[in-house]
């Protein structure tokens, strides 16, 4: 696994090309759009149970 930087700009690239393809535009949007959906969305693909 790489630096934590960048999985940081991974992860930022990832979400600023999910706002571009969604047509969001605002920095409200962008925001509601994070905390709703994308932000769970993404913790659930990286997470691990208790025995892994």
């Amino acid at each position: 696994m790489g630096s934590l930087g960048a999985q940081l700009l991974h992860l930022a690239g990832m979400a600023a090309a999910e706002l571009r393809l969604r047509g969001i535009g605002t920095v409200e949007e962008a925001n509601r759009f994070l905390r709703e959906q994308y932000i769970a969305a993404l913790q659930r693909s990286v997470a691990k149970t208790a025995g892994d």
